[in-house]
């Protein structure tokens, strides 16, 4: 298993709808690619402007394919 991490500053005030995009536009598009697992989304207690998001892929090529073909799309401001 490979696990890719991805760290990000959230907005003031928008700690809520990071994780409801996360949930309703990010994992359907992760979902549908190969190797995909789960991911999980973790805010910061003392910084809730600050987050990770852990993706899991069954191999580290899956991650890389994803990150070269999907992951801008996903991850648009």
């Amino acid at each position: 298993m490979f696990t890719r991490v991805v760290e990000c500053r959230i907005h003031p005030g928008k700690k809520d709808e990071f994780a409801a995009r996360l949930r309703s536009e990010v994992l359907p598009i992760l979902q549908k690619q190969p190797g995909f697992v789960d991911i999980i989304g973790l805010v910061h207690d003392s910084d809730p402007e600050r987050s990770i998001s852990l993706s899991f892929w069954k191999t580290k090529e899956d991650a890389d394919r994803y990150a070269q073909q999907h992951y801008k799309q996903v991850w648009r401001p």
